[in-house]
Protein backbone atom coordinates (compact mmCIF):
# COMPACT_ATOMS: atom_id res chain seq x y z
CA UNK A 1 0.00 0.00 0.00
CA UNK A 2 1.14 3.57 -0.50
CA UNK A 3 2.94 5.11 2.41
CA UNK A 4 3.14 8.87 2.61
CA UNK A 5 2.59 10.51 5.99
CA UNK A 6 1.30 13.78 4.52
CA UNK A 7 -1.63 12.67 2.38
CA UNK A 8 -1.74 8.87 2.31
CA UNK A 9 -0.53 8.65 -1.29
CA UNK A 10 2.75 7.84 -2.96
CA UNK A 11 4.38 10.53 -5.01
CA UNK A 12 3.86 8.48 -8.17
CA UNK A 13 0.05 8.63 -8.09
CA UNK A 14 -1.36 9.12 -11.61
CA UNK A 15 -4.96 9.80 -10.65
CA UNK A 16 -6.77 10.23 -7.35
CA UNK A 17 -10.34 10.92 -6.30
CA UNK A 18 -12.66 9.75 -3.50
CA UNK A 19 -13.30 6.40 -5.22
CA UNK A 20 -9.99 5.31 -6.74
CA UNK A 21 -6.24 5.95 -6.62
CA UNK A 22 -4.31 4.91 -9.73
CA UNK A 23 -0.57 4.23 -9.70
CA UNK A 24 1.66 2.93 -12.53
CA UNK A 25 1.29 -0.76 -11.54
CA UNK A 26 -1.85 -0.93 -9.40
CA UNK A 27 -4.95 0.86 -8.18
CA UNK A 28 -6.57 1.21 -4.80
CA UNK A 29 -10.34 1.16 -4.58
CA UNK A 30 -11.83 3.09 -1.68
CA UNK A 31 -15.01 1.78 -0.10
CA UNK A 32 -14.40 -1.83 -1.06
CA UNK A 33 -14.85 -3.27 2.42
CA UNK A 34 -17.07 -2.02 5.22
CA UNK A 35 -15.76 0.11 8.06
CA UNK A 36 -12.05 0.68 8.54
CA UNK A 37 -11.19 -2.01 5.99
CA UNK A 38 -12.42 0.11 3.10
CA UNK A 39 -9.44 -0.02 0.74
CA UNK A 40 -8.51 -2.77 -1.72
CA UNK A 41 -5.34 -2.90 -3.80
CA UNK A 42 -5.60 -4.46 -7.28
CA UNK A 43 -2.39 -5.07 -9.21
CA UNK A 44 -2.73 -4.41 -12.93
CA UNK A 45 -0.85 -7.66 -13.61
CA UNK A 46 -3.92 -9.49 -12.22
CA UNK A 47 -6.37 -7.61 -14.46
CA UNK A 48 -7.70 -9.20 -17.64
CA UNK A 49 -9.80 -6.21 -18.72
CA UNK A 50 -11.52 -3.11 -17.37
CA UNK A 51 -14.81 -2.23 -19.04
CA UNK A 52 -16.82 0.97 -18.90
CA UNK A 53 -20.46 -0.12 -18.53
CA UNK A 54 -23.62 1.95 -18.88
CA UNK A 55 -25.67 1.77 -15.71
CA UNK A 56 -29.33 0.77 -15.60
CA UNK A 57 -31.55 -0.96 -13.08
CA UNK A 58 -30.19 -4.42 -13.92
CA UNK A 59 -26.53 -3.41 -14.19
CA UNK A 60 -26.31 -1.88 -10.70
CA UNK A 61 -27.45 1.75 -10.97
CA UNK A 62 -29.07 1.55 -7.53
CA UNK A 63 -26.42 -0.68 -5.93
CA UNK A 64 -24.74 1.55 -3.32
CA UNK A 65 -22.35 -1.22 -2.21
CA UNK A 66 -22.23 -4.98 -2.35
CA UNK A 67 -23.56 -7.43 -4.91
CA UNK A 68 -26.90 -8.36 -6.39
CA UNK A 69 -25.79 -11.19 -8.66
CA UNK A 70 -22.96 -12.76 -6.62
CA UNK A 71 -20.62 -12.11 -9.56
CA UNK A 72 -19.80 -8.38 -9.31
CA UNK A 73 -18.96 -6.49 -6.11
CA UNK A 74 -19.77 -2.76 -6.17
CA UNK A 75 -17.59 -0.47 -4.07
CA UNK A 76 -19.32 2.09 -1.86
CA UNK A 77 -20.86 5.03 -3.74
CA UNK A 78 -24.00 6.77 -2.50
CA UNK A 79 -24.06 8.90 -5.68
CA UNK A 80 -24.19 5.93 -8.08
CA UNK A 81 -27.96 6.28 -8.81
CA UNK A 82 -27.26 9.66 -10.43
CA UNK A 83 -24.38 8.33 -12.57
CA UNK A 84 -24.49 6.98 -16.10
CA UNK A 85 -21.49 4.61 -16.10
CA UNK A 86 -19.32 2.43 -13.90
CA UNK A 87 -16.01 0.59 -14.40
CA UNK A 88 -15.99 -3.19 -14.04
CA UNK A 89 -12.67 -4.93 -13.39
CA UNK A 90 -12.34 -8.47 -14.75
CA UNK A 91 -9.37 -10.22 -13.15
CA UNK A 92 -7.32 -13.20 -14.26
CA UNK A 93 -8.12 -16.41 -12.39
CA UNK A 94 -10.87 -14.72 -10.34
CA UNK A 95 -14.59 -15.30 -10.73
CA UNK A 96 -15.47 -12.18 -8.70
CA UNK A 97 -15.58 -8.88 -10.66
CA UNK A 98 -15.29 -5.46 -9.07
CA UNK A 99 -17.31 -2.40 -10.07
CA UNK A 100 -16.28 1.11 -9.07
CA UNK A 101 -16.99 4.74 -9.85
CA UNK A 102 -14.65 7.61 -10.68
CA UNK A 103 -15.16 11.34 -10.54
CA UNK A 104 -13.56 11.89 -13.96
CA UNK A 105 -14.73 8.93 -16.04
CA UNK A 106 -13.09 10.14 -19.26
CA UNK A 107 -9.68 10.66 -17.70
CA UNK A 108 -9.70 7.30 -15.93
CA UNK A 109 -10.85 5.54 -19.10
CA UNK A 110 -7.98 7.12 -21.06
CA UNK A 111 -5.51 6.05 -18.35
CA UNK A 112 -6.70 2.45 -18.54
CA UNK A 113 -6.64 2.60 -22.32
CA UNK A 114 -3.05 3.90 -22.32
CA UNK A 115 -1.91 0.85 -20.32
CA UNK A 116 -3.93 -1.57 -22.47
CA UNK A 117 -6.50 -2.54 -19.85
CA UNK A 118 -9.59 -1.66 -21.94
CA UNK A 119 -10.80 -3.25 -25.14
Amino acid sequence: MPDNKKNGMCENVIYNDRYVEIYPDYMILNGYYYGVYGRKKIDFASVKNIALVRLNFLSGKYRLQGTGDFKTWFTYDTHRPSKETVFIVYRNNEWWNVAFSAENIDKVYELFKSINLTH
